[in-house]
């Protein structure tokens, strides 16, 4: 066919060389350039063809695509080499190239030629006998396309006739199906270059019914004759294209004929039944209003009959028998599962919610279906069935029908069924894990997507319980009754570790986690409706007694055991409590001991452990549930503690555990009984810190030799771990027994209001003095630099932030079960004694108050002990003193001691948290400005990100300290209306809390503060400096507070130099955030804001906007003369006119926009005839032949005379 010529890129080179492209007479060149880009692309594809030698062919290809003006000749003539397919599939990339991108470079005339060479290029293929392969179709298609992007529907008006008459000439009903299915792809979805309102255009052409009608006759005579297996694929998927979006009156004709021809394609072949499924549903996902659309969905359920269904039915049948051993036959199912979904959602239950609507006679046809495929063992089948069972269960009157009552017996059996995790692709221990190793790409993905299935199928049976609960109970009780009976799963010899004792893939443990997720669907129903719950009482005690007489030896089983009594099981125990307390507290006690001669707490496996704690935490919720009526077994809950701890069984947490019962316990008893409890669980914390650890604690030196941190790794013993056990034991005791003793905690358990804990604070105010509040200081002085020359070798690295904190913040996956070496131990354990002495002292603030703790100079140890080395402690350690410390003290000190107790450690704390931000934001735009992988201090760029992400959260927490000082939440009220009592009442109606509003206004709090000079000047800095900071959260909270204070506080009150100050602050924050344009709005307003209110009283404020960038007086002077103009009306246009001239007014220092940073201005090559003026190509366009090859006539002397230009 193409004649061997000079290699191609000697030829093409040299023609590029030569700047020019040789324009001979017509017909050798074109044929000639046209075989050397061939030949050229030819070695483009040729596996053999080297990777350089490749690139430059490539870059060959591309300029002679982007540059030629031989291109679209070369592409015609390539078209018409019928013999060779890939010729031709070069010449229409070529053309589509040509069209897409260099089409504004053609005159008019031009434009229409080409057109009508491309129609008769497309007769003369359909007219003749030559047949062409689907790829050279579609790429056909494509140039069509393309060709009506740029001119229908205004220039070629009569596209569809062109188009379908190419139909009544030959046989390319194919090629025209693949023009509409790749124009509307493209409009719909695909093309992004078109404008919206040029796919609003074309789009609302393609609806026309002189296109669409006779483009679905062509597919309903393809649906009739399905000859031709590619034809009739063609046919279905242009369908399915038009099928979510096309009018529904197309769909509907002649009785739903398109429907009914699909159906009966999809029941009688298995060829085509892909995308047979697939068109099916784009069409019942139809959705809309039901006023336009209730006649054509009546019409779509009346041909859902009962022979329909039946054959569907069986359809359905055979997949699931086939989908074990044949991949294709579960595709199959999956997408007919979803079909009939879409169906249930989209048509039925929507006409169920319109007047008149009658439910059809098949409906538990209907409803037998999808149960059958509900219970496919395979998750993602039953994700999909999900969906319509989560429609039925919420539909206003579906749910209500005497049929789908019937069927809720099978639907809680098989919604029970899927709340097994039995499909681990890991683990083939289940059909269920065969599906999901092909529908998931490990166990991973598996998890999350069992974990979303598991919650929705929770929801739904939660919300099932009120259509029958007895239903629920007998499930429940015929549940537990048959799993306690079950002899308890202990494994065999030779079972594979997964499935042995202790694994969390043992059926055993399977079995139970199920039935635990049920109960809590239960209760969690009867919890909505207190009736149910006293009807269903004596259902859940006897579970509770059932539960109660079962005692597993598997831990993972008695672990799932434990959370079964301490779920919402524990809200029947009111009913009969006398029995069953003493029932949980001797199970509870069980889980603790582990009864066993060879068990002691060093032993202990990692499961047991994690029972036992969870056995405690059970503890402590029944006793804040019941601890009133838990009286009468305090001693017998302290001589067991007794025993363990005679026994040595109790681990250090575990002991605090129990002193935290005690403690809520103890709120029952006498002053004296209260005293002397605390006095014999406390004995051992006062020893330990009067034998030595208050010692310890007074000096840097003592405590660093204590722990062992001056000495090398290999000279560590035993006895160090158990000193820094006992240091982390005495803060977890006093914070637990603070904790325990909070107003909160003491509602909770149901006891009297006692004011000042006066018995527990002559307990634990000493610990705190002696303690906890020299630990923090010593702590402090430990994570700074001076100390560094104490420590050995091995723990220079302890003040460093440690390692599961970095990877968080880095958002590093850490294993749980990574080796951790002693110092990341070691930091762990004096973090953590950390956390609880600053939450112990905030615990201590609110169980005591000011006034009590004043007797000891809290305050004056606060500044010295808490705040000493502050600066130097390491970020993640200042964001607990601000959320376990100081806003507590905000949130619960009484205004009497806002002067004297909370003014002075705000001032000492913001002073130094302010400074070490500016800091930190400061070093932040230095490292900013250096894109580097190493900064020139040798830090890494991950060191960068830490620092960022440590300083943007301190900068969270200290602005949320600062807005819980100036904030309050008030209601909003109208101008002229009265707040009234139902205003302030959280139980009034729904009606009434929707239309309350909550506003941010000053608080009382701020407006004390505001009296003293230094708190005034730490508090505007505290609001106004953030506005500068790399965060848009801060920012925020800083106009929100910013514009509380000013609402109240007229900013001329202030002074001269702090509203000078806040006025730079204020542009600073224009000028780095103006790229957010919600951000910039609010500076603006608060801006001007300020500026009106203060520029009569304060000339600075003048030459300040005045010295602004492409500001000067004469623009300032004339926008003062515009507002005072502006104060009689306050109008919303008058207040935006306001808006817009302050910022022309400080347009210099405004950041731009991020959408206007990197912002390149388009080059418009296709812009229509009447924008740009093209140059008249064609010296004759009537004298022009049909030939292909001949069209556009290129002569030399034009294009020189276009290169001079």
């Amino acid at each position: 066919m193409f004649p061997p010529s000079a290699p191609p890129m000697q030829l093409i080179a040299a023609m590029m060389a030569a700047d020019e492209w040789p324009h001979a007479p017509v017909g050798g060149d074109v044929s000639t350039h046209s075989q050397s880009i061939f030949l050229t692309y030819t070695r483009i594809l040729d596996p053999l063809t080297s990777p350089q030698e490749r690139t430059e062919h490539q870059k060959v290809m591309e300029d002679f695509r982007n540059e030629s003006p031989l291109c679209i000749q070369c592409g015609l003539w390539l078209a018409e080499q019928y013999g060779e397919y890939l010729g031709i599939h070069l010449g229409l990339q070529l053309i589509e190239h040509f069209v897409r991108l260099r089409w504004g470079s053609l005159s008019t005339d031009e434009q229409l030629k080409l057109r009508e060479e491309l129609m008769l290029y497309i007769n003369k293929v359909g007219s003749s006998d030559i047949t062409l392969p689907g790829y050279l179709k579609e790429g056909m298609a494509r140039v069509i396309v393309e060709l009506l992007k740029k001119m229908w529907p205004n220039e070629w008006s009569n596209f569809s006739a062109d188009v379908f008459s190419v139909v009544a000439k030959g046989t390319q009903v194919e090629l025209i199906l693949l023009i509409f299915r790749r124009l509307a792809e493209d409009l719909v979805s695909y093309d992004s270059a078109l404008s919206n309102q040029r796919k609003s255009v074309m789009l609302a052409a393609l609806k026309e019914p002189g296109i669409v009608t006779p483009l679905f006759n062509l597919v309903i005579a393809v649906l009739e004759k399905p000859d031709f297996i590619s034809l009739l694929e063609v046919a279905v998927s242009t369908l399915t294209t038009f099928s979510d979006w096309v009018d529904w009156k197309f769909l509907t004709v002649n009785n739903c004929r398109i429907v009914l021809l699909l159906l009966s394609l999809l029941l009688s072949s298995n060829e085509h039944r892909l995308i047979l499924c697939d068109c099916l549903t784009g069409i019942f996902s139809r959705k809309g209003a039901l006023k336009t659309s209730r006649v054509h969905r009546e019409l779509l359920l009346q041909v859902i009959s009962s022979d329909v269904l039946s054959q569907l039915q069986l359809c359905i049948n055979t997949a699931c028998e086939g989908s074990m051993t044949d991949n294709e036959e579960y595709v199959f199912l999956k997408k007919l599962c979803h079909m009939m979904v879409q169906f249930g959602v989209c048509q039925l239950l929507p006409l169920w919610e319109s007047t008149g609507f009658t439910p059809p006679e098949h409906l538990q046809q209907y409803l037998n279906i999808m149960i059958l495929a509900f219970s496919h063992p395979s998750l993602l089948v039953s994700s999909i069935c999900l969906e319509f069972w989560n429609a039925v269960v919420h539909h206003q009157f579906f749910k209500a029908h005497p049929i789908f009552l019937d069927l809720l017996p099978q639907l809680v059996s098989r919604l029970r069924d899927k709340q097994f995790k039995v499909g681990d692709p890991t683990q083939p221990l289940h059909i269920s894990s065969h599906y999901s190793a092909i529908d998931f790409d490990g166990p991973e993905e598996y998890n999350i997507y069992f974990s979303k299935c598991k919650s929705l199928v929770n929801c739904l049976l939660t919300d099932m319980v009120q259509f029958n609960p007895l239903l629920f109970q007998k499930e429940c009780v015929d549940a537990v009754s048959l799993l306690v009976a079950e002899r308890d799963f202990e494994g065999v010899a030779g079972d594979p570790p997964s499935e042995g004792i202790g694994s969390k893939m043992s059926p055993a443990f399977l079995k139970w986690d199920a039935l635990i997720s049920f109960i809590e669907c239960w209760v969690l129903g009867l919890n909505q409706n207190e009736t149910l719950l006293k009807e269903a009482a004596p259902s859940g005690v006897a579970i509770i007694q059932m539960l109660l007489s079962f005692t597993p030896t598997d831990p993972t089983v008695a672990f799932s055991h434990l959370k079964a009594l301490d779920g919402g099981l524990q809200h029947f125990v009111k009913f009969n409590p006398e029995v069953l307390l003493q029932g949980y507290l001797e199970k509870i006690l069980t889980y603790v001991t582990f009864p066993s001669t060879e068990l002691n707490k060093l032993a202990l496996t990692r499961e047991q452990k994690q029972t036992r704690l969870n056995a405690l935490y059970c503890l402590i919720n029944i006793v804040k549930l019941y601890a009133k009526s838990l009286q009468p077994a305090t001693q017998q809950l302290l001589d067991h503690f007794i025993a363990l701890v005679s026994s040595d069984l109790l681990l250090y947490s575990e002991k605090c555990m129990f002193i935290e019962v005690f403690v809520m316990l103890n709120h029952f008893r006498s002053s004296d009984e209260q005293d002397a409890l605390l006095t014999h669980l406390l004995s051992e914390i006062d020893a330990l810190v009067n034998g030595g650890l208050k010692s310890v604690v007074s000096s840097l030196e003592s405590f660093i030799k204590y722990l062992g941190l001056d000495k090398d790794i290999t000279d560590l013993t035993s006895d160090f771990d158990v000193k820094r056990g006992q240091l982390c034991y005495v803060a977890h005791t006093v914070m637990g027994v603070l904790q325990s003793s909070t107003p909160r905690v003491r509602r909770q358990c149901g006891a009297p209001d006692v004011e000042g804990n006066a018995t527990s604070y002559r307990h634990i105010v000493p610990l705190l003095i002696d303690f906890v509040l020299p630990l923090i200081k010593v702590l402090h002085q430990l994570w700074s630099d001076s100390s560094r020359s104490f420590l050995s070798a091995y723990f220079q690295g302890l003040h460093s932030l440690h390692q599961y904190d970095r990877d968080a913040i880095l958002g590093i996956h850490c294993s749980s079960n990574r080796e951790v070496d002693e110092l990341s131990r070691i930091q762990l354990q004096l973090i953590m004694a950390y956390d609880q002495c600053v939450m112990a002292t905030g615990y201590a603030w609110i169980n005591y108050g000011p006034e009590s703790l004043s007797q000891v100079g809290i305050v004056e140890r606060i500044l010295n002990m808490v705040f000493g080395h502050l600066e130097e402690t390491a970020q993640m350690r200042i964001k607990v003193v601000i959320r376990n410390l100081l806003i507590p003290m905000v949130n619960s000190c009484s205004p009497d001691h806002w002067r004297l107790s909370l003014a002075p450690v705000l001032s000492r704390f913001c002073s130094i948290a302010f400074n070490s931000l500016q800091k930190n934001w400061s070093s932040i735009r230095e490292l900013a400005d250096n894109v580097n992988e190493e900064t020139e201090n040798g830090d890494s760029l991950s060191d960068q990100v830490l620092l960022h992400q440590l300083t943007v959260n301190l900068s969270k927490q200290y602005i949320q300290l600062i807005s819980s000082v100036c904030l309050k939440k008030d209601v909003s009220v109208k101008e002229g209306e009265d707040i009234n009592e139902d205003m302030l009442d959280d139980t009034s109606g729904a009606k009434d809390s929707k239309e309350q509003k909550m506003v941010d206004t000053i608080s009382d709090l701020a407006l004390s503060l505001f009296t003293y000079e230094e708190m005034r000047r730490i508090l505007l800095l505290s609001v106004f400096v953030p506005l500068t900071w790399l965060d848009g959260y801060c920012v925020r909270k800083s106009i929100n507070i910013a514009t509380a204070i000013f609402e109240k506080i007229p900013p001329v009150q202030f002074g001269e130099s702090f509203i000078y100050k806040i006025m730079e602050q204020l542009l600073l924050g224009l000028q780095t955030h103006g790229e957010d344009g919600g951000l910039s709005v609010s500076l603006i307003t608060l801006t001007l804001f300020i500026y009106e209110s203060s520029a009569h009283v304060f000339p600075t404020l003048f030459n300040l906007l005045a010295s602004l960038p492409d500001c000067s007086q004469d623009k300032v002077k004339s926008f003062n003369d515009f507002i005072a103009n502006k104060k009689g009306g306050m109008q919303a246009k008058q207040i935006k006119r306001k808006k817009e001239e302050f910022r022309k007014l400080v347009s210099g220092i405004i950041g731009k926009p991020v959408g206007q940073l990197h912002k390149n201005n388009p080059v418009f090559m296709d812009l229509p005839s009447f924008a740009v003026k093209k140059d008249q190509r064609l010296r004759n366009p009537s004298s022009y032949s049909y030939d292909l090859s001949s069209l556009f006539c290129c002569d030399d002397d034009l294009i020189q005379t276009e290169k001079e230009q």
